[in-house]
């Protein structure tokens, strides 16, 4: 009974073996298990940069580059223009900022001629009433009376009223100057800002 068992086991034994050596055999060694996940997401700039047209006003596009274009250092060094925009609306204003500053500064120039005209012919009147006044004076040293009296009273009047012509031809003068200092304002400050765009533009 004991030799039946053996001879079954042994049998038993040898089948398996004869199983295991007609499969398929690996060589077992120690290394790294790699472990690859597809997986899908969206990928975002650590530090994004948002590009922005600082003009205020609608702005058209003559010419940008492609989208996913890489910037060179040759392409700075050579000043490689990203992005051209059209330029007519903003030199259409700044025509315009120059016409209203060439008007302004016609008008200061009139206004000042006409200034200086009007100051000559003041000191004109001054002089031939300071005159009169004098021999009005005079006269009245001999002749005294209230109709004398009434005609010194009416060229003191006339003399003042010329001061005011006067006075009033300064503040003219005055406001064409302050009219030539805004359009210059304007006028730098379009060219501020045709300078900037420019600079943005290369």
């Amino acid at each position: 009974m004991a030799i039946m068992i053996v001879v079954v086991l042994v049998a038993f034994f040898d089948g398996d073996e004869e199983t295991s050596a007609s499969g398929t055999t690996f060589v077992v060694k120690r290394g790294n298990l790699p472990i690859t996940v597809v997986a899908g997401g969206a990928a975002e700039s650590l530090e994004p940069n948002h590009f922005k047209c600082e003009v205020k006003s609608r702005t058209k596009i003559l010419e940008i580059v492609e989208e996913g274009y890489r910037v060179t250092k040759e392409d700075i060094e050579n000043k490689k223009v990203l992005v051209e925009l059209d330029p007519s609306e903003l030199e259409d204003r700044i025509r315009d900022q120059e016409t209203q500053y060439q008007q302004a500064k016609a008008n200061y120039a009139k206004a000042e001629q006409d200034y200086e005209i009007q100051e000559e012919e003041n000191e004109s009147d001054i002089k031939t009433a300071e005159r009169q006044v004098k021999f009005k004076g005079m006269d009245l040293q001999k002749y005294l009376g209230d109709v004398l009296a009434n005609q010194l009273m009416a060229e003191l009047a006339k003399r003042r009223a010329i001061e005011k012509a006067g006075e009033e031809a300064k503040d003219k003068a005055a406001l064409a100057k302050e009219a030539e200092r805004m359009a210059e304002e304007k006028k730098s400050a379009f060219e501020a800002a045709k300078a900037e765009q420019q600079r943005k533009v290369a």
